[in-house]
């Protein structure tokens, strides 16, 4: 189906009804990045959350749990580095620790030739929940984007490659 052709949605109303109160701005460029929004906010979001949940996890402590799984052996990171990676705050990256070191899926401890600084390091528990989350998401981003050619994926990822761009 064409974009021409392609059922009107909520984005189409909502664009229609600012033409029609300021036909002076050009809106045509706000309905991909309006759509893309939505999507995130309503379906992609929901849906990995869900799918997060089923295993226990919230998306703070998933994002936790994944930068040190995807860091690799021993899975063990720095409190500072771990904050650095999820652009947070110490104490917010504090407050998710204690939750996840309560809850046995992380430990704290010195780190070595350094008696003053910590690592954090997965555990087994944290592991395999972060194994387990990591492959829900998947299956279901994957199931939403099946939905889509791929043809189109692939211009879609080239064309939000082109937004992250520092140019």
């Amino acid at each position: 189906m064409s974009e021409s052709t392609a059922p009107e949605d909520r984005i189409d109303h909502i664009l229609a009804a600012w033409k029609r109160e300021r036909p002076d701005l050009e809106l045509d460029h706000m309905g991909p990045m309006m759509r893309l929004a939505f999507v995130l906010q309503h379906v992609i979001m929901p849906a990995g959350e869900a799918a997060m949940a089923e295993h226990g996890l919230q998306q703070p402590e998933y994002d936790v749990l994944t930068t040190l799984r995807r860091s690799g052996e021993p899975y063990a990171l720095t409190p500072s580095a771990l904050s650095a990676e999820l652009l947070m705050s110490r104490a917010g990256m504090t407050k998710r620790l204690d939750r996840l070191e309560a809850a046995g899926l992380v430990e704290r401890t010195l780190a070595p030739g350094d008696r003053r600084s910590f690592r954090v390091t997965l555990t087994e528990s944290g592991r395999k929940a972060a194994d387990a989350a990591t492959t829900a998401v998947a299956h279901r981003i994957g199931e939403l984007t099946a939905k889509i050619p791929e043809r189109e994926l692939a211009q879609l990822d080239r064309a939000l490659r082109s937004l992250m761009r520092d140019d």
